[in-house]
């Protein structure tokens, strides 16, 4: 198996119909203050630098006992494009805990 080290992010993938507005809002936006084209989406952890055995060792860490939850959003900010804020969960505390552990 390949042993080359790799960026992995993981995303949040919101349900069918909310995806559609949040896609319908995004197009609305990057057309008045451009920006990249983007799958909708909430980053639940950064990209880090991983094989593709850790990181998949690491993923199925992460998700064991996790169930859905909610999010409520705090704010916008700014980088490349206009992006919504979202309060950390202990759902998301724990995924990033995971993920950026070294494994034993």
């Amino acid at each position: 198996m390949e042993t080359q080290p790799h960026a992995y992010s993981v995303w949040a993938i919101p349900p069918e119909h909310v995806k559609k507005r949040l896609k319908k809002l995004m197009d609305t936006l990057r057309s008045e203050f451009g920006g990249p084209e983007l799958v909708p989406h909430l980053t639940v952890v950064r990209a880090v630098t991983l094989t593709p055995e850790d990181a998949l060792e690491k993923f199925r860490l992460a998700c064991n006992g996790l169930k859905a939850y909610s999010v409520q959003a705090s704010g916008i900010s700014t980088g490349t494009c206009p992006y919504l804020l979202f309060d950390a969960t202990p759902e998301v505390h724990r995924s990033n805990a995971m993920l950026l552990l070294p494994l034993a």
